[in-house]
């Protein structure tokens, strides 16, 4: 699952909110954009989802990797 850079700032706390409804064991795989593009980073793993209604979800993670270049 591709997750956004607030995705992944709010994933720092173990939640964040999403419209794609992933499986847990998926992988997380944060989109950043740079100067030459997009960077693709696999960042960590879904634990648990759960389903809040009119198609979001709040997605738990394991543990997020530590990325050069997030300010925390």
């Amino acid at each position: 699952m591709n997750i956004s850079t607030k995705q992944y700032l709010d994933g720092l706390t173990g939640k964040f909110m999403s419209r794609e409804i992933p499986k847990p064991g998926d992988k997380l795989t944060l989109v950043m954009p740079t100067c030459r593009g997009r960077r693709h980073l696999p960042v960590g793993e879904v634990e648990s989802v759960m389903k809040i209604g009119s198609g979001q979800c709040l997605v738990m993670v394991k543990e997020l990797a530590k990325v050069e270049g997030m300010n925390y």
